[in-house]
């Protein structure tokens, strides 16, 4: 016959006052692993590229299937997505992608800030919405070659890839011609911004997964623009880089507003 002893209570209670200490430093210790942050003041230019990526393209992407929402599932859709996913059933398994892109005339990193009135410092980040709204949604980062120091210290735990970017603004009509090169991609924009205002206020908040190397890096993105407003123009795309590929296969690629003036936050941390 085989007795089953039960546990002693006082070892229980000792292992449940363990495991809540455990839980109650854990946050301390996320937050003490905050390791770099990227502050930009002075947006030159900010946008966003909306578009969709098909479920055989998505297998393509650095991005993990089952931590990426398809266009039926996903609980913040850009409008003009929404509306289209609504018009066209197929497109319901497609994934919902944004690519923004931020330059700026200085940062910040650390106590070491940088100007850059010659050429703006530039970010690229590139998400797909997350399955949960209490999961990050799952980010690939780029930051200009030598524009934000600091990056080197995560790219041997993440990818933070270097880009090329470029802003002329037409002195006498105001328009703007922005080009980034990705890989084997280029991006390029021409337009005026408009004196409407699409909003007011900062942006929403973001957390993000980066893509990359273990161990785990967060980013918590905020950006306050002093203006938000339409757009007139075009979005140029060329290239056989992956990007490219993924741009011109989607059924839309639409840039809503135009952020400029005001700052933008990158923070990095270890950790959930």
């Amino acid at each position: 016959m085989i007795r089953h002893r039960r546990p002693d209570d006082s070892r229980v209670q000792g292992r449940t006052v363990a495991l809540l200490a455990a839980l109650l430093v854990l946050p301390s210790l996320v937050q003490a692993q905050t390791t770099a942050f990227w502050n930009l003041f002075g947006l030159r230019s900010g946008f966003c590229i909306e578009f969709l990526i098909s479920p055989d393209q998505f297998r393509l992407t650095p991005f993990q299937p089952g931590l990426a929402a398809p266009a039926s599932q996903a609980r913040r859709l850009a409008p003009v997505i929404a509306r289209l996913v609504t018009q066209a059933d197929s497109l319901a398994s497609w994934y919902p992608s944004t690519l923004c892109l931020i330059q700026a005339d200085s940062s910040r990193t650390g106590g070491d800030t940088q100007h850059h009135k010659d050429r703006p410092v530039s970010v690229l980040f590139w998400t797909v919405a997350p399955v949960s709204d209490s999961l990050p949604a799952s980010a690939v980062l780029f930051a200009t070659e030598g524009g934000l120091r600091g990056t080197q210290d995560l790219s041997g735990s993440a990818e933070v890839t270097r880009f090329e970017a470029t802003l002329d603004v037409d002195a006498e009509t105001g328009e703007r011609v922005i080009t980034a090169e990705i890989d084997e991609t280029g991006l390029g924009w021409d337009g005026l911004v408009l004196p409407d205002t699409v909003a007011a206020g900062p942006i929403r908040d973001q957390s993000w997964q980066l893509v990359g190397k273990a161990p785990y890096w967060r980013v918590d993105f905020h950006a306050a623009p002093g203006s938000r407003r339409k757009v007139s123009g075009s979005l140029r795309v060329r290239g056989e880089g992956l990007l490219a590929r993924l741009l011109l296969a989607s059924p839309i690629r639409w840039v809503g507003e135009y952020w400029e003036g005001g700052t933008a936050h990158f923070g990095f941390s270890r950790g959930l």
